[in-house]
């Protein structure tokens, strides 16, 4: 059984595809952009709010100043959207209720702005994170790992006692650089093959064979 989980939020714990491509269609909208189907945003999302505005934006509209007002009004619309359709994936809460019990710590790290992170965990999952990280400005975001080596000197672990959990090949190459064991999560936005090829140690393809993964290793 591993001391620490760290979980990847979106596409992992929650469901958040829904209300995250509202919020960027709506600041597309605003200076007169085209906007993106749900599914477009799936490759989008997972580098952080930056590159997610940045590959959401035209082309042209690249720069620092466009991208930087395109992030104030995702920025300012999300935060008060952001649990409209959001939730956690069955059996989720289920999964972090039986690691509690088990006596294994628990760390949220996405590159969802920290606030919205530390919101969505504190609504959603009451009592059973220990700790929300998400994305600063001035912190590299994932596949970086600085704020997960943060994470486990918080915990006092090393990333051989710790397992790391998400839905992306950005998450793999974090769990891979932190030196833990990686599971990918298929239910989430990115394709298996995306997991498989950067690195997963293990598959999971529900929430059954999360658990197993997480407290019989």
């Amino acid at each position: 059984m591993y001391k620490l989980a760290i979980f990847d939020m979106d596409g992992t714990l929650l469901d958040t595809l829904h209300d995250i491509a509202a919020s960027a269609n709506y600041a597309l909208r605003q200076k007169g952009y085209r906007e993106h189907t749900v599914e477009e945003y799936k490759e989008f999302i997972g580098h952080g709010p930056v590159h997610l505005i940045t590959m959401a934006a035209p082309p042209g509209r690249r720069d620092a100043e466009s991208i930087g007002e395109l992030r104030g009004l995702f920025s300012a619309h999300y935060a008060l959207h952001d649990k409209d359709l959001t939730k956690p994936y069955p059996g989720i809460p289920e999964v972090l209720s039986t690691l509690k019990q088990s006596g294994t710590k628990i760390a949220v790290y996405s590159n969802k702005p920290h606030k919205n992170t530390a919101q969505l965990c504190k609504l959603f999952f009451p009592g059973l994170v220990d700790i929300p990280v998400g994305f600063q400005d001035g912190v590299p975001p994932k596949p970086d790992p600085a704020a997960g080596f943060e994470i486990l000197k918080h915990f006092a672990v090393s990333g051989k006692e710790t397992a790391y959990i998400g839905d992306s090949g950005v998450d793999m190459m974090t769990g891979r650089a932190l030196g833990t064991f990686t599971i990918g999560v298929s239910w989430g936005f990115r394709p298996r093959e995306e997991l498989i090829s950067e690195g997963a140690s293990a598959i999971a393809d529900n929430t059954e064979e999360l658990i197993n993964l997480l407290l019989t290793m």
